[in-house]
């Protein structure tokens, strides 16, 4: 899946395909994602593609790990499909 977003413009995200280990939490990891990077300035496209990744990145976990943290999330970012189409 993903996030859509409306800002002026329409812009996605996608997510990264992991296995699943843990769903419970992949809400609040997208959401603590999200409001870290709106704290921070970045661009929508930008805070989207990390608030997913951090998401995954949360469901990838064997329960009881460690939340992520920001560098380790960026790094998964990098694995999201580009291609929004």
């Amino acid at each position: 899946m993903g996030c859509p977003c409306y800002g002026g413009k329409l812009t996605a995200a996608h997510a990264v395909s992991v296995p699943m280990r843990q769903p419970q939490g992949a809400g609040a990891a997208f959401s603590a994602g999200l409001i870290h990077r709106l704290r921070r300035g970045d661009d929508l496209e930008e805070l989207l593609r990390f608030a997913c990744a951090a998401g995954s990145r949360w469901c990838s976990r064997p329960f009881g790990a460690p939340l992520p943290n920001e560098a380790e999330i960026d790094v998964f970012a990098d694995r999201a499909p580009t291609n929004l189409r």
